[in-house]
């Protein structure tokens, strides 16, 4: 297993961290205004980045190792600050959160009907298309507010891919 590896992940993670923490929120005084699709695309967004991350956390706990399973909790503790600003952005432009989406119970429901390895498998088909939907989000739009917060995001994507590639090859 390549335990210097999530060692490494972990330390990057927090790194990570501090420079979010360090840079600071977007302006929220800042309003919101995309088409009504974009809106609901962010909605659904918004609902797949707040999962409590607690059956991935689980797996990664019983793999066996610890540097691993830290790096996991970070991840997921990127996932949600990815749900906290999406909510933020959503309120910006006047849109609430939605409580729930069939899209995203379909996909909770396939990422858990197997092991951990499964689970990442599923897991970056979301981060792929994810790093798409931002990259078009923040190059797409005018509104300075979304596309401040679709680079932020966009930017802890793009390392979420790799992370996952190298548990799958340990």
């Amino acid at each position: 297993m390549h335990t210097d590896g999530f060692a490494k992940w972990t330390r990057g993670f927090e790194d990570e961290r501090e420079r979010r923490r360090a840079q600071g929120d977007p302006d929220w005084g800042r309003s919101a205004a995309l088409d009504p699709a974009v809106w609901a695309s962010v909605q659904r967004f918004q609902i797949g980045e707040d999962g409590d991350g607690a059956n991935l956390i689980g797996k990664a706990d019983e793999a066996g190792d610890a540097d691993y399973a830290r790096a996991v909790r970070l991840f997921v503790a990127e996932e949600h600050n990815h749900a906290r600003l999406l909510a933020r952005l959503l309120a910006a432009g006047g849109m609430p959160t939605l409580t729930g989406h069939w899209s995203d119970t379909a996909f909770v429901r396939l990422r858990r009907l197997m092991g951990l390895r499964m689970e990442l498998l599923v897991l970056m088909i979301a981060e792929v298309v994810a790093l798409r939907y931002y990259r078009a989000l923040r190059d797409g739009t005018d509104d300075s507010l979304t596309s401040d917060v679709a680079g932020r995001i966009l930017s802890d994507e793009e390392r979420h891919i790799p992370f996952h590639c190298e548990r799958l090859h340990a």
